[in-house]
């Protein structure tokens, strides 16, 4: 499914135990014109440090939830 990458800004990250970030950014395969990596700031966890995550692990996103 195709959407405009600004509008998964900001999504929630979770894990089982909870929220663990925000994504801010990303990397994108300027062939393929797709995500390869996500750049989540992590908030509490880690001390607010932005991680590079590979997107390819983040594949189900709750688009009404806006969690990934």
């Amino acid at each position: 499914m195709k959407r405009n990458i600004n509008s998964l800004t900001g999504y929630s990250l979770k894990a089982t135990n909870g929220e663990i970030g925000e994504v801010k950014e990303f990397y994108f395969d300027d062939e393929s014109w797709t995500i390869r990596y996500l750049i989540v700031k992590t908030g509490s966890w880690l001390s607010g440090r932005e991680v590079l995550l590979i997107a390819a692990r983040y594949y189900k996103c709750r688009l009404a939830g806006q969690a990934i």
